[in-house]
């Protein structure tokens, strides 16, 4: 016959305390997790902002609140701006967290009061000479807008139809993206002169080498471009207004305000020994 063996009624008590508090415990942890996210109230479907706008101004009047946590207004932050929709707005995305880590998300639509595509400047004039054997066009080209800076590194440069030392007037196709997907391209003319550089020719040195102008806009006074004329390319010694103005021509028969485009306004001065010095101005109207 086998032993039986008798189990003291305390351990049938303390096993039942100790299932009863497990439980108990299971019941609480589920009563006390929070899986409800917050909520994020963005005011207005639609803003409009300066292009320059911060974070803080695209959070202008936007709220947030959780059951558990209350207001969390002050948490919410823009989690990303998307590329420009076709009307020219970009979407908002707003985002926040509660302290049980649940995220809640929501979108507003941005108009852009006064943005610009992004614009490419030239350090100097895009003239060159037969006598030159190679062109460096990159190293005069520099490209910003108001969302990122500078985009110079991002440009692309297309130039496969200048002939090097023939002359004659070519074009670089130039293009570059900004941060928010927006390209701005420009055939950008470059002209190469039959003749020699030389040093002992005049040189006409411009305030800009590339200006933008709306269509439709007056035409300005061409001279207000030229920062100084010099008798001599290698010289610093630099003419009076008075001494250069009956030997300046400035054309500008290629320039046409009324019509989108890449143009340009030529300025020529003749020195002594009937030495010239030719500096183009480039005029994008859009």
């Amino acid at each position: 016959m086998s032993a039986v063996i008798k189990i003291p009624k305390l351990v049938y008590f303390s096993t039942a305390v100790l299932i009863g508090l497990a439980a108990a415990a299971i019941v609480i942890q589920d009563k006390e997790e929070d899986n409800t996210p917050p909520v994020i109230d963005v005011g207005s479907e639609s803003i409009t902002v300066s292009a320059s706008a911060s974070e803080e101004d695209l959070l202008a009047g936007v709220t947030a609140s959780d059951d558990v946590d209350g207001d969390l207004s002050q948490a919410v932050v823009v989690e990303s701006i998307s590329d420009f929709l076709t009307d020219g707005s970009r979407i908002v995305t707003y985002a926040v967290a509660d302290n049980s880590d649940n995220v809640a998300k929501a979108e507003k639509t941005v108009f852009y009061s006064d943005y610009k595509p992004p614009e490419f400047q030239l350090k100097s004039d895009m003239t060159y000479y037969s006598s030159n054997t190679t062109l460096n066009l990159a190293e005069k080209i520099t490209a910003s807008d108001i969302f990122d800076g500078d985009l110079t590194p991002l440009i692309k440069l297309t130039d496969d139809n200048i002939v090097v030392g023939q002359g004659g007037t070519y074009y670089a196709e130039v293009s570059v993206y900004n941060s928010a997907g927006d390209c701005s391209k420009l055939k950008l003319p470059v002209f190469i002169e039959s003749f020699t550089s030389n040093p002992s020719s005049p040189a006409i040195d411009l305030t800009d080498y590339l200006i933008y102008m709306d269509a439709g806009s007056s035409k300005p006074d061409w001279k207000q471009y030229i920062s100084a004329v010099r008798p001599h390319s290698n010289a610093a010694e630099t003419l009076s207004a008075d001494s250069y103005e009956s030997e300046l021509i400035i054309d500008d028969s290629n320039v046409s305000l009324n019509e989108p485009g890449c143009y340009y306004v030529t300025f020529e001065y003749i020195g002594d020994n009937y030495l010239t010095a030719i500096t183009r101005l480039v005029v994008v109207v859009r």
